[in-house]
């Protein structure tokens, strides 16, 4: 039994509640405003009994009263060999891909995300009771953070054996269902805990999706958690998303995607299952998130009928133009030497642009072969704009400020403000599969417009994004 105090990690179970609100602003001419809430979740922790059963041996002899005889001498008999024990790993492999799926780097400051030996999972808590799973023989972890207070995180942890692996999986739902509301430190709040029905087979021996999130007392959802436990014998993944926004589609894209990311961890579990797979031989290809697999015939295709201009308005004070794929979009901008997207290798574009009175807004959609160039461009307007807090222009310069965009997708905002007069950009970079969507505003703005832009991009951005999920592997 180790010496440390199994009771310890519920020692950073966070308490309080911190609330963080966002500023309402002008967001563009034509009078749209836009106000988002954010109300910080605080897991609830709590306590949880390690019962160890141990099991007694009885030994039964039997004997002969009778002191004139002498036992006859046993005769020797074959035996069938007895069952075999079921032998668990209680190490976890140095090539178990924990990181698939992971960034490289923390969207935060631009530090190396990195695999530990100490679980990241603190566990799940409600009405002041939380699970964590006891007995753990092995574990590691790792942690990404990103620009705006979102973070993911996954935990493998090794159990004495499987029973004990799905035991813990069953104690999490029990306390789910028991505590479905709880009230938040603050009087008002309460956490809302849910179980998910995930309509993607998890390809493990048992599986759990849990959603957390704050209802305000205005009724509005905030603050989600999606945490997913998958188990392969003793083995128990936990992936856990969390981002500010709330509500269903947050949950149901947080949810795919965060199923998604992990498909290649998920299938190198059968290292532990009783019936143990190689490593390295999981049998699963490579997610769309991570593969230079080409995509299927057609899915490179925008469909006809893709709604890209959905929401623009060509009025008096402003004209569309497009969607085509000769439409001019977001002019490129040279971040500290980078281009800021523009890729090569794109099967097909398809753009929009509406300008007016000292305003434009365009969106372009672009696709490719495989994900691999989409993703690494992602990355690289990612670093190129952490890389780079100021540009220097002929006349003047600009600002750059990384920005809060849409959750639950490989996505990078961030604006730009010039040091004189009201002049500012905003741009936003989602990659769906193999497709990457750039949104974009320009005109008259100053720092403090910056984030309610993006926060009306961010709009758009998760009206198109589920369209595009027929550039994925999976299609729709």
């Amino acid at each position: 039994m180790p010496e440390n105090d199994p009771f310890e990690p519920l020692d950073n179970f966070p308490e309080g509640l911190h609330v963080n609100a966002l500023p309402a602003s002008e967001v563009r001419r034509r009078g749209d405003r836009m106000r988002r809430r954010n109300t910080a979740l605080a897991t609830v922790g709590g306590v949880v009994a390690a019962v160890v059963f141990i099991g007694v041996p009885v030994a039964l002899t039997s004997g002969n009263d009778k002191d004139t005889v002498d036992p006859a001498p046993p005769v020797p008999t074959e035996t069938e060999d007895p069952a075999p024990t079921q032998t668990w790993l209680t190490e976890i492999p140095e090539d178990f891909p924990l990181a698939d799926g992971f960034p490289e780097t923390n969207g935060s400051d631009g530090s190396p995300t990195e695999v530990v030996d100490d679980p990241q999972y603190d566990g799940i808590g409600a009405c002041q009771t939380g699970v964590i799973p006891s007995g753990q023989v092995d574990t590691a972890g790792i942690v990404y953070t990103g620009e705006s207070e979102d973070r993911a995180s996954r935990t493998l942890v090794l159990l004495a054996d499987d029973a004990a692996a799905a035991g813990f999986l069953a104690e999490v739902r029990e306390l789910v269902q028991e505590c479905p509301t709880s009230p938040m430190d603050n009087g008002e709040d309460i956490l809302e805990s849910a179980l998910v029905d995930v309509d993607v087979d998890l390809g493990t021996d048992g599986s759990l999706v849990v959603t957390q999130q704050v209802r305000a007392d205005d009724g509005l959802l905030s603050q989600l958690t999606v945490t997913a436990f998958a188990q392969t014998g003793n083995a128990v993944l936990v992936d856990s998303s969390y981002g500010a926004a709330g509500g269903d589609q947050a949950v149901e894209i947080n949810t795919q995607n965060m199923v998604d990311r992990s498909d290649t961890t998920r299938a190198a579990m059968c290292v532990f299952s009783a019936d143990p797979c190689s490593t390295g031989d999981q049998g699963t290809p490579d997610p769309e998130t991570s593969s230079s697999t080409p995509v299927e015939n057609g899915t490179a295709a925008i469909p006809a009928g893709f709604p890209l201009a959905q929401g623009l308005d060509e009025n008096a004070e402003s004209g569309v133009e497009g969607p085509g794929p000769d439409v001019e979009a977001a002019p490129v901008v040279d971040v500290c030497g980078t281009d800021v997207w523009a890729p090569s290798g794109v099967v097909e574009r398809l753009a929009v642009s509406e300008t007016g009175i000292e305003y434009r807004e365009t969106r372009e959609l672009s696709t490719f072969i495989s994900a691999d160039e989409p993703a690494e461009s992602v990355t690289q307007v990612r670093e190129a704009v952490t890389a780079c807090p100021r540009i220097e222009g002929e006349s003047y310069g600009y600002t750059t400020k990384a920005l809060e965009g849409p959750e639950g997708y490989d996505s990078f905002t961030f604006g730009m403000v010039a040091d004189e007069g009201l002049d500012g950009r905003v741009y936003q970079v989602t990659r769906v599969g193999s497709a990457v969507l750039v949104v974009s505003a320009s005109g008259e703005m100053s720092e403090s417009s910056l984030q309610p832009t993006a926060d009306t991009l961010t709009e758009a951005t998760l009206a198109l994004a589920p369209r595009m999920c027929v550039f994925t592997e999976d299609g729709c």
